[in-house]
């Protein structure tokens, strides 16, 4: 059961991170702070269509591995709350983050749509 559970949670934890990274490079590169993602790719700028595919599919993989390891766990109470986190509460708010660009239009447009309230899930998917 340990192993189950360290599956799961490095598998959620390795999602929240790389859409946090994704989330922040812009403001991160702005201010010189370490980005995982910019680390790699230089800067928000280069975090192009096809790397943004590149993290949803490994945010994919991510989330099948959690997927596969909390169904070897029995059900009980708490089943119905983890299948909505990783069928459609992570996936939803990956296509969310990845649908905006790391830049400062990108922000922009974060900041807009926040201010007006518009919480839910309003982006196109990727």
């Amino acid at each position: 059961e340990k192993r189950v559970f360290r599956e799961f949670y490095y598998h959620i934890g390795r999602v929240i991170y790389l859409l946090d990274a994704y989330d922040d490079a812009y403001e991160d590169g702005k201010r010189g702070q370490y980005n995982p993602l910019l680390a790699k790719h230089g800067e928000a700028a280069k975090l192009t269509q096809e790397v943004r595919q590149e993290l949803a599919e490994t945010i994919e993989l991510s989330l099948a591995r959690a997927a596969s390891a909390v169904s070897l766990l029995p059900n009980n109470d708490n089943t119905p709350i983890v299948d909505n986190i990783i069928y459609k509460g992570l996936p939803a708010v990956t296509r969310a983050v990845l649908s905006v660009p790391p830049t400062a239009l990108g922000a922009r447009q974060k900041r807009r749509r926040f201010r007006r309230g518009k919480r839910e899930i309003t982006y196109e998917s990727i």
